[in-house]
């Protein structure tokens, strides 16, 4: 932790007025008041001094966090982008190196989902404390590290973070800070793996605060110009008292290494995830039952609104909290937990790290009438993509197909919605190459029927392919947006 007499000390030494021509300068006194000798130079001793203390605190604040840090070895099968076009094998075996940070003495590391998520196998290689003895700044040997195999607990690709364990008690772990207290311009410390290499550290400052990447999405970043390179996926970014403040996520870069514009995930979207999947082995996102748009001008004016601005209600799920509170088709969401709400994008953001069981308080307008409404959230849809395991993830491949695929159980559609028939495959997830580019299915889409076989498990589906010559006909029957479909396509080896 760095001390506030070290940072009081820095901004004195550093922060000097600097004149016009880049010399320190004083400020004049008034006239009654000018020492008849010049003073004297600020001591370089002193400067020197204050810079050797913050960089021994600095040091300190690694050497405590560093054990905590893990390097993640991943091989499994991937997806493999190809410019041959011809080709229907999309998996490839893949290996890749990633970081990860002690949450728990028990074991559970934190993770980006994307390190993570092809492992059939995953190594973890930790700090071994047994038998270390902290003698103070005198000695600053690194301990030994240790290779242990580890499993997934959990993953949610929406956020991009997962959780894996190793069985390996005692080991140092770190806590959440809160990252809603995070301001531009504080300094931060990344951890990690960078192109591969063990124990790196890099210093930055927070550079911005709730950066929203895709306008679709909810997920906000925290923007920091501390170095962050491949192999940083998944490490912390550490504040100043040595806690998480965010996990390391992704870089914007032109030249695919670090041009300092790096993002993490905030701590408060990560301590949730984490607990969740700690918990459940899955997210559990909470909503309401709304489908909210962008209120407009024209549709003010077409609908008759008071306001042409804010947030419109278009939709209520029938029986959902919003629907029981009384929320109605035209109603305008005012604010969300006292915040006030411009836009879809305000409100998404306050929904997202809402909690199945919790509540959210809407001041809604509806017509010329405000209420103030507490509005239980319920657990949203299960996403399809955490469903399936990745340590299996070749037999749920249909390579003619281009897609992965699990059978329909009785869980799995109480948990999408009301399927239209019984059984089908799920598409959980699609692949590069030609035949998914053909076929055109969609994740969420339920498969039928292959020609006349009626497919009640993912062996069905592979041993109608095994039977199929080149140039055959291929009629799938599918559900879509609740509505049954055909697909027809030539079948080609």
């Amino acid at each position: 932790m760095l001390s506030k007499k070290s940072r009081s000390a820095v901004l004195s030494a550093l922060l000097v007025p600097v004149g016009l021509s880049g010399v320190a300068q004083q400020t004049p006194l008034p006239p009654a008041q000018k020492p008849s000798q010049p003073a004297p130079p600020v001591s370089g001793l002193h400067a020197a001094d204050v810079l050797m203390g913050f960089s021994s605190d600095m040091q300190s604040l690694a050497h405590n966090t560093e054990p905590a840090v893990v390097k993640i070895y991943s091989t499994g099968l991937a997806p493999v982008e190809s410019g041959d076009t011809s080709r229907t094998a999309f998996l490839a075996q893949q290996r890749s190196v990633g970081s990860g940070v002690i949450m728990d003495a028990q074991g559970y590391i934190l993770t980006n989902a994307h390190v993570v998520q092809h492992a059939r196998t995953l190594s973890v290689l930790v700090p071994d404390m047994s038998g270390v003895v902290d003698v103070g700044d005198g000695n600053r040997a690194e301990p030994p590290a240790t290779a242990v195999p580890a499993r997934i607990v959990g993953m949610d690709t929406v956020t991009d973070l997962a959780v894996i364990k190793v069985d390996k008690p005692g080991m140092r772990a770190l806590k959440f800070a809160d990252s809603d207290r995070v301001h531009p311009g504080e300094l931060v410390l990344a951890f990690g793996s960078p192109l591969g290499l063990q124990d790196s550290v890099s210093l930055g400052v927070i550079s911005a605060v709730n950066q929203q990447l895709d306008p679709d999405s909810p997920m906000v970043y925290l923007q920091t110009d501390a170095a962050i390179n491949p192999g940083n996926s998944g490490g912390p970014l550490i504040d100043m008292h040595g806690d998480v403040v965010g996990i390391n996520s992704m870089i914007e870069t032109q030249s695919g290494g670090n041009e300092g514009v790096g993002f993490s995930i905030p701590s408060n979207t990560a301590r949730i995830v984490y607990e969740q999947l700690v918990k459940y082995g899955r997210p559990r996102r909470g909503t309401i039952g709304v489908y909210p748009t962008n209120l407009t001008p024209v549709l003010a004016q077409g609908l008759g609104l008071s306001r042409n601005a804010g947030v419109l209600i278009e939709d209520v799920v029938p029986d959902s909290p919003a629907d029981k509170a009384g929320i109605k088709i035209d109603d305008i969401v005012l604010s969300a937990d006292g915040r006030p709400i411009g836009d879809t994008k305000q409100l998404a953001l306050i929904m997202f790290r809402k909690r199945p069981g919790e509540t959210v308080q809407l001041s809604i307008l509806s017509g010329t009438v405000t209420r103030q409404l507490d509005v239980p959230v319920m657990q949203s849809p299960r996403d399809p993509t955490n469903l399936i395991d990745p340590a299996d993830t070749d037999q749920y491949l249909i390579p003619g197909l281009g897609v992965l695929v699990l059978p329909m159980t009785p869980e799995l559609a109480s948990q999408i919605g009301n399927p239209r028939e019984p059984g089908g495959l799920l598409v959980v997830a699609r692949t590069f190459g030609a035949a998914a580019d053909e076929v055109n299915l969609k994740t969420g889409d339920i498969l039928y029927y292959a020609n006349t076989i009626k497919l009640n498990s993912v062996a069905d589906l592979k041993t109608f392919f095994k039977g199929l010559k080149s140039g055959d006909a291929v009629v799938l029957q599918i559900e879509r947006n609740s509505l049954l479909t055909f697909l027809s396509f030539r079948f080609e080896e």
